[in-house]
C-alpha cells in the first residue's frame, strides 16, 4: 500500500511539472510572438513534451490563457463592488481597473496584450462566456451604485447598463491601444494608466467633442 501511494505521488508530481512547463512555455512564447501566432506544437517543443502529451493537459491553445484572464477579470469586478457607495459609477470602474493594474500581478502584462487578439480570434469559445458573464457581473454592480446615489432617478437601469458598457468600451480600447504601443516600440510603464484615464475621460464628458469654436 505505502509503495503504491509513493508511485501515485510520483505521478501527480510530474503531472503538476508538466502543466507548469506548458503554461511557463505558452507564456514566453505569447509575449514573444503573440497569442495568435503561437502554436500549440511550439509550446510543446518548448516544454520538451509531445502535442499529444499538451491535449492531455488542455483543450486547445486559449486555456492556456483562461486563469488568468479569469483572475484579471474577477478582480476588477470585486474592486468594483468594494468601491465607495458615494462615488461616480463610471469613476469607481475606472478605478478598479487602475488598482488591479497596479497590483502588478506577474504575466499581467503579456495578458494585456493578448486579449484583444483572444477575444477577436475565438470569439465563439470559453473566452466569449467569460467575457459575457464578467460584463453582467459589471452591470450588476452599476445598477446598484446608480440606485444608491439617486434613488429616485427614471430608467436608472438604462443609465446603469449605458454607463457599464461605455465604461467596457474604454477598457478594450485601453487594451488595443497597449497592443498598438507594443508592436510600435515598447510599452513603458505608466502607459496603460495614461491610456485608460484618457479613455475614460471621453466617457465621462459624454462623448462630446469640443469644436474650434468652443475653445
Amino acid at each position: 500500500m505505502m509503495s503504491q501511494k509513493v508511485v501515485t505521488n510520483r505521478r501527480e508530481v510530474k503531472k503538476a511539472d508538466t502543466r507548469r512547463a506548458l503554461l511557463e512555455a505558452a507564456g514566453e512564447l505569447f509575449r514573444t510572438n503573440g497569442y495568435q501566432n503561437t502554436t500549440v506544437g511550439q509550446i510543446a517543443d518548448l516544454a520538451d513534451v509531445s502535442e499529444r502529451t499538451f491535449f492531455r493537459y488542455f483543450e486547445s491553445k486559449e486555456d492556456l490563457l483562461l486563469p488568468d484572464l479569469v483572475d484579471f477579470l474577477d478582480r476588477i469586478a470585486t474592486q468594483l463592488e468594494l468601491s465607495p457607495p458615494s462615488q461616480q459609477p463610471i469613476e469607481s470602474l475606472m478605478e478598479s481597473v487602475k488598482k488591479v493594474l497596479a497590483e502588478g500581478r506577474g504575466g499581467e502584462r503579456s495578458l494585456l496584450l493578448q486579449l484583444p487578439a483572444l477575444s477577436d480570434s475565438v470569439p465563439a469559445t470559453r473566452v466569449a462566456k467569460i467575457f459575457l458573464n464578467w460584463e453582467a457581473r459589471i452591470v450588476a454592480s452599476m445598477k446598484v451604485k446608480v440606485r444608491a446615489i439617486n434613488p429616485g432617478l427614471a430608467d436608472s437601469d438604462v443609465v446603469a447598463v449605458v454607463s457599464a458598457r461605455c465604461g467596457i468600451a474604454a477598457m478594450r480600447t485601453t487594451f488595443e491601444a497597449a497592443r498598438s504601443i507594443s508592436r510600435e516600440g515598447g510599452l513603458a510603464p505608466g502607459v496603460v494608466v495614461e491610456v485608460l484615464a484618457k479613455a475614460f475621460d471621453v466617457v465621462s464628458n459624454g462623448c462630446v467633442i469640443e469644436t474650434d469654436a468652443q475653445r
